[in-house]
């Protein structure tokens, strides 16, 4: 199901939480999420570059994410934020479908 865009004032901030199910065992191979949040002019805004994960044990490993973004320091735009998953050796596994929200001036 699609996410729904969203508008966000300057006085928040974004938490965002992803579980992936690593099916293909990426970890075992040196797995790392990059995130980042681009604004409309497609410059990087913010990133959390290279960031290793740890599954937890089971039959299935999960991998969480999570972090938050002070809004406060960012200027009124659309911005997007995507998640991208990178082996060892740099080459991109795969990446989230992009989310996008408006941040606006303060209330």
């Amino acid at each position: 199901m699609p996410t729904q865009r969203r508008a966000f004032n300057r006085d928040e901030a974004l938490t965002f939480f992803i579980q992936l199910d690593d099916r293909a065992k990426a970890v075992e191979r040196g797995f790392t999420l990059r995130a980042r949040l681009t604004s409309s002019a497609g410059e990087v805004s913010w990133s959390d570059e290279e960031r290793a994960v740890k599954p937890n044990k089971g039959f299935l490993p999960r991998i969480e994410y999570k972090t938050t973004i002070a809004l406060d320091a960012f200027q009124p735009d659309d911005y997007t934020l995507t998640l991208e998953a990178i082996d060892a050796s740099g080459e991109l596994l795969g990446s989230s479908r992009p989310m996008t929200f408006t941040l606006q001036s303060w209330p």
